[in-house]
């Protein structure tokens, strides 16, 4: 983790460009089920992935909105909250840190465990 306290600006874009980049990842993923996703109730999935990609921009764009509205000195310890998470690399984004170069130890990270 980094620094014991950061603009609130800044901890509110980092989540709101990680909602930002999982609306993405939904909009990709979206593209490529398309063609699987045109019969019957598999029609009822795609429009849930869809309402699933609106919200996570729409609160990725709510965030950036707030976050160009506070006060620069207004600051906070995020490590507490950064702790939470169970995935080391986002925690590390979320807590002000740069993403750090992938391990090369050829063992896959499961779910649900931290480095």
């Amino acid at each position: 983790m980094t620094c014991a306290s950061q603009p609130l600006s800044q901890t509110l874009g980092a989540c709101a460009g990680e909602l930002a980049a999982l609306a993405d990842c939904c909009e990709a993923l979206q593209a490529g089920l398309a063609p699987a996703l045109q019969s019957g109730a598999a029609i009822e999935e795609a429009q849930a992935l869809d309402i699933l990609t609106q919200s996570l921009s729409a609160v990725a764009d709510y965030l950036h909105a707030l976050a160009d509205g506070v006060p620069k000195y207004w600051t906070l310890d995020c490590r507490p909250a950064a702790a939470t998470v169970q995935l080391a690399d986002l925690a590390r984004r979320l807590a002000g840190g740069a993403l750090l170069p992938a391990q090369e130890s050829g063992e896959v990270e499961m779910f649900g465990t931290r480095p």
